[in-house]
């Protein structure tokens, strides 16, 4: 990408351009539930510290992982797959700096409802789920943390009474 830049060829094939998509969204999905599996990871390290061991054992870490990359191998296969059912027209110009789904539908010549659909579904899962347990569990972290603070500050009172 940065030699095109440079080069002011900015050509990309066909092939090119869908793995593109594939790898992007593949990377992007995956990152996201990457973020939330270390959420709690961090949820169960402040509010459950004596459990952590045994609550993120090495076995957890591996299926969060796993499960956060076969999350974003499906996710991609399903953007990358609906964009490959469509087709496109003379006019082939991304007006992007990559081959990213919204400017691809743009470019195609075929109805895009049903791909607009996907997209809705899937991102909305892919952003929605992930979002909503990150803000859990930050909140139940911050809780955690109120109360110690409280609980600390009444001993303190009690003791210097």
């Amino acid at each position: 990408m940065l030699m095109n830049f440079l080069l002011k060829k900015n050509v990309i094939s066909y092939t090119g351009c869908m793995t593109q998509l594939y790898l992007f969204c593949f990377f992007a999905i995956s990152e996201y539930y990457v973020l939330t599996a270390m959420a709690y990871d961090r949820y169960v390290a402040i509010c459950n510290p004596l459990l952590y061991k045994i609550t993120m054992s090495p076995v957890v870490c591996f299926y969060l992982m796993l499960g956060s990359y076969l999350m974003g191998f499906s996710g991609a296969m399903i953007h990358t797959g609906f964009m490959l059912r469509l087709t496109f027209c003379d006019s082939n110009t991304i007006n992007h700096y990559f081959c990213d789904i919204l400017p691809l539908l743009q470019l195609s010549c075929t109805n895009t409802y049903v791909n607009e659909i996907e997209l809705f579904i899937v991102a909305g899962k892919d952003i929605v789920v992930p979002t909503a347990i990150i803000i859990i569990s930050y909140a139940f972290i911050l809780c955690t943390i109120f109360q110690h603070i409280y609980v600390s500050s009444a001993l303190l009172n009690w003791v210097y009474e």
